[in-house]
């Protein structure tokens, strides 16, 4: 009967030990999704367009002038020139040109 106790307060332990590594994992997950969003919500959006050969490049939420370039890069500079330190997304309503963009930061990131 005691060994029977014993295994039973063995189980017990062993469910309270699983339960609570099941609830650092969450909360471990919850803290880093939140991370993510709040890091999403720093980044600056730029709306770029493609003018002449140019990449114009606007606020995405004032639709204010930032910066131009002939190639990321040169948009990458001209930006961190008036905002260095800061993080940046590139939006476009043209899929052709977010492609091409993406492109060309591949070959900036080799």
């Amino acid at each position: 009967m005691f060994e029977g106790f014993i295994g039973f307060l063995l189980g017990v332990l062993f469910v309270v030990f699983v339960i609570r590594q099941l609830f650092k994992y969450i909360e471990h997950r919850l803290s880093e999704s939140m991370t993510t969003e709040s890091s999403d919500e720093d980044r600056f959006k730029l709306r770029v367009e493609l003018v002449e050969n140019q990449l114009l490049c606007y606020n995405n939420s004032t639709m204010t002038f930032i910066c131009q370039g002939s190639s990321l890069k040169e948009v990458l500079d001209n930006f961190n020139k008036r905002f260095p330190g800061q993080d940046v997304t590139l939006v476009s309503e043209d899929a052709g040109l977010i492609e091409d963009l993406s492109k060309q930061k591949q070959l900036l990131d080799v």
